[in-house]
């Protein structure tokens, strides 16, 4: 029987989490192929049987010219998107493709990859996920969409402060801002309503036109902004394998240290069991029909309840770890796709891992820098050279 062959598409270029799936896949038994920019970490790995390089601008009618090339190129059973970006674009070409009325073979491999595309775009909106999960009777805070100022102090009035504003299209902790009174409320507020002044609007159509953004046409992101209830607690994330809405196994971690701040990817965790977390995630993708690597966001209370936050239908940065941790997802994929059984992997109960380069960013003596338990591609050496000589990643303006 010859090898399954999956292809990752990242559109985003400085995850260093996507450039340790490869290896972890090619270890399941797949064959992989990868489709990034020049300039992206994930193009630095040795851990690839075929490499694509995506074009320099992000102008989706040749970035679609692109993955049909690919694909008739090299065809693979699966694609697999490595950014939230590069998830909704392919959503948005499967539309496009199927609702031509001809079949397509590309609009039925997007079919196959992604389960039910249609479920990407509730699955990349915060504001949609929230509203679906309190609709399926899961745990998530009290939240509603705003325009104004007002009606964000309305809402803290009335839920107490702080609050949450988030805009729906996100990631890595980007458009998240915890507003402790009304003070900061009004200055969040402000800071983000300049974006839709003239000039910045004016500025992101030529940055569209060149090619630097993505046009809205192949990326319809939820543009709506949120406002939540702030839960105390702990960050929490599950990552799971699906086929078809079916959670084939999942990996679930508590943060213990970020980075850039305290709303950013972990940098340090410990991966931990949590059932409310994992029921709630079979809940949702059971729903969406979802195929690929899924992740959920959660908040673990002082009771020990899990609140859901958001949804990234892509792999994260523990994806690769399950090996390790418990539950081997790129092998529970594998098995699906295949319906040839894997052995099951030994779990380390309580393993603590600590990122790299992020948590050497964010501290050089951090106790948590020990051998044993940093997760350095000391077995890619050009992938590691790359990320130990990386900038530290800075966060947005509003």
């Amino acid at each position: 029987m010859s090898r399954p062959k999956i292809l990752l598409l990242a559109l985003e270029t400085q995850w260093p989490g996507a450039a340790r799936l490869p290896r972890a896949l090619q270890d399941a038994g797949f064959m992989v192929g990868v489709a990034c920019r020049a300039q992206a970490y994930l193009a630095h790995t040795r851990f690839r049987d075929h490499f694509f390089l995506l074009p320099k601008t992000n102008h989706g009618r040749g970035l679609l010219a692109c993955l049909r090339t690919m694909v008739r190129a090299w065809p693979p059973d699966l694609i697999l998107p490595l950014d939230d970006r590069a998830a909704l674009f392919l959503a948005r070409v499967h539309e496009l493709l199927a609702g031509g009325g001809r079949p397509d073979a590309l609009a039925g491999l997007l079919q196959r990859s992604l389960g039910n595309p249609a479920g990407i775009y509730e699955a990349t909106s915060k504001r949609r996920t929230m509203e679906l999960a309190r609709g399926l009777g899961l745990r998530v805070p009290a939240a509603r969409t705003v325009a104004s100022t007002a009606e964000v102090l309305e809402f803290g009035r009335t839920q107490g402060f702080p609050v949450v504003l988030k805009r729906s299209f996100e990631s890595g902790g980007n458009g998240v801002f915890i507003c402790r009174d009304a003070t900061e409320v009004v200055l969040t507020m402000a800071r983000l309503h300049r974006s839709k002044k003239m000039r910045p609007r004016l500025l992101h159509w030529r940055e569209e036109l060149r090619g630097r953004r993505m046009e809205r046409c192949w990326l319809p992101a939820d543009s709506s902004l949120t406002v939540s209830r702030f839960i105390v607690g702990q960050c929490a994330t599950l990552l799971a394998a699906a086929m078809d809405g079916r959670m084939l196994a999942a990996l679930s971690a508590v943060k213990v240290e970020s980075y850039p701040d305290e709303h950013g990817p972990s940098s340090v965790l410990r991966f931990v069991r949590v059932e409310e977390m994992r029921r709630a995630a079979e809940t949702m993708l059971r729903h969406w029909r979802l195929t690929g690597l899924v992740g959920f966001d959660f908040i673990l209370d002082a009771a020990g309840q899990a609140w859901l936050l958001e949804c990234n239908p892509r792999a994260t940065p523990i994806s690769h770890l399950g090996g390790r941790a418990g539950e081997n997802l790129c092998a529970a994929l594998y098995a699906g796709l295949t319906g040839v059984a894997v052995p099951p992997a030994a779990p380390e109960n309580g393993l603590l891992v600590a990122h790299f380069p992020s948590e050497q960013w964010r501290d050089p003596k951090s106790p948590y820098l020990a051998p044993a338990i940093y997760d350095v591609p000391v077995d890619d050496p050009d992938l590691c050279g790359v990320l130990q000589r990386a900038e530290p990643p800075k966060r947005p303006a509003g």
